[in-house]
């Protein structure tokens, strides 16, 4: 009965810390940021063609659910010409940061490989950069950058819109 107990415990304290695991507040801690709502649980996630020759692969505080990648990862560059060759740009633990408000970037969420490296010992790296967009339902993808192996997508959506703070739901503006 008492192990039947803890691993109830441990299992909602795990669902909780997965829940929970996609939150962010911004370091003036003026604005709280759940993107949760944006993780990808089946299929293969995101996706968008970089229009450089490779598509790339991507989920938000997760893995990708399904995946060609040559590891577990949730981002993945994958090559439009050459089959098999299908890099991770970055492993969780995510790091997040602010966004620039400016832009109405209001966070920003970071994977990094230190595994796969670009030439020059260089690390992988991918940034999301989210976008509150009041009202839009789902993810849209508004563009994609690469720069010796740094991935920049700059997402929009509702679900990247403050959850608190004097501007919840209002970063929209351009």
């Amino acid at each position: 009965m008492k192990s039947s107990l803890f691993c109830l415990l441990a299992l909602i304290l795990t669902v909780e810390s997965v829940r929970g695991a996609c939150t962010y507040t911004s370091s003036d801690k003026k604005y709280s940021y759940d993107l949760s709502a944006l993780t990808a649980t089946s299929g293969y996630g995101y996706l968008r063609n970089g229009g450089d020759g490779y598509n790339y692969w991507f989920n938000v505080c997760a893995n990708l659910p399904k995946s060609n990648c040559t590891q577990q990862a949730p981002v993945c560059q994958a090559s439009q010409t050459k089959a098999g060759q299908n890099v991770p740009t970055g492993y969780l633990p995510a790091t997040f940061a602010d966004g620039d408000t400016g832009t109405g970037s209001g966070v920003v969420i970071t994977y990094v490989n230190n595994v796969e490296q670009c030439s020059g010992n260089t690390p992988r790296k991918t940034n999301l950069h989210f976008k509150c967009v009041t009202g839009l339902a789902g993810l849209t993808i508004t563009s994609i950058t690469e720069n010796k192996c740094l991935y920049d997508l700059y997402l929009s959506s509702g679900a990247a819109c403050p959850t608190s703070g004097g501007a919840k739901g209002k970063i929209d503006a351009d």
